[in-house]
């Protein structure tokens, strides 16, 4: 199957894409995607940061304040903050507190108090749908997403007392393309590479897989989204993908429906387990947005047709 390109919209001319956590995943993308289609982009290091000239992209000089970026910010035209710093880690331990605090919240926080300081208003903060249970319930599964509802929470004060327009974009599970994370799909992806059993824990758990593709399209869609809101408003919708499968479902169905070959070992192989963290499938989406990659297309994408037997 052909690459799949995400479709960047011609409304973003003429406006200047800022971007924190541009180095990681989804950042490497979406500047990726937004440069190839000829827009403007402007990334954001943290602070302290020593920068570089990177391939001619247009970045901002060190800075320790939120005052000195302010100053970097307010002479760029139609700007737009797209928040994607982050630092993940399901299962904490004390010494990932500098690391988790540092990316999750400092950093934003710091954007945030920089953004108001300039004549621009408009902010997307990308966070996790593990903020909320499946019945909508603030109620983040660990600090990671303790740390991302916080960044929701602050804005929300920001947007009171400040004329900024926040949209706050929960996303779920995201795959494809170039992936260095330490996540699920890179490990089933490297297990297939190399014919060796991924280890898994629960059959049961309950996977939303969004490919790259609809995740960039999704983001640049809530861009154009919030130029349509009022000042002084914060609101939060989700990308989510239609189907929700299991773990277990997920890695029959690449190696039964799309024959690609996968070992796998469960610690509890059962298709059903009470007390485990669903998705929050009725969640408020995205208007104008739809996943266009399917689940299986996706699958066919990532993993490759050399991987098939």
């Amino acid at each position: 199957m052909s690459k799949i390109t995400p479709i960047i919209p011609k409304a973003l001319i003429g406006k200047t894409i800022g971007i924190t956590g541009y180095s990681g995943y989804i950042g490497q993308h979406l500047v990726h995607y937004l440069e190839k289609a000829g827009h403007e982009v402007f990334l954001i290091p943290r602070a302290g940061a020593e920068t570089s000239n990177q391939l001619g992209r247009r970045i901002a000089t060190k800075w320790n304040t939120p005052l000195e970026l302010a100053s970097q910010l307010e002479v760029l035209d139609n700007l737009v903050i797209i928040n994607l710093a982050g630092y993940f880690i399901n299962n904490h331990s004390t010494k990932d507190l500098s690391k988790l605090i540092d990316a999750n919240l400092d950093y934003p926080l710091k954007i945030f108090e920089a953004l108001i300081k300039t004549q621009h208003k408009n902010i997307i903060n990308v966070g996790s749908s593990w903020e909320y249970t499946e019945t909508g319930i603030i109620q983040p599964i660990n600090l990671y997403a303790h740390l991302k509802a916080a960044n929701a929470k602050m804005l929300s004060w920001y947007a009171e007392h400040h004329p900024i327009c926040v949209t706050n974009l929960k996303l779920n599970d995201t795959f494809g393309g170039s992936d260095p994370r330490v996540k699920l799909m890179p490990l089933l992806k490297e297990s297939v590479k190399t014919g060796e059993t991924a280890n898994l824990k629960i059959a049961a758990q309950k996977l939303n897989l969004l490919y790259i593709t609809d995740v960039i399209e999704g983001i640049c869609e809530a861009v154009i989204d919030n130029y349509k809101i009022k000042n002084h408003t914060s609101r939060t919708i989700f990308l989510l993908a239609t189907e929700t499968i299991t773990l277990g479902a997920l890695t029959k169905k690449i190696n039964t429906e799309l024959g690609i070959k996968l070992k796998v070992s469960f610690e509890d192989s059962s298709e059903t387990r009470s007390g485990l963290r669903g998705i929050w499938q009725a969640a408020p989406n995205l208007e104008n947005w739809y996943p266009r990659i399917s689940l299986n297309d996706g699958l066919l994408n990532y993993f490759g047709k050399n991987y098939a037997y």
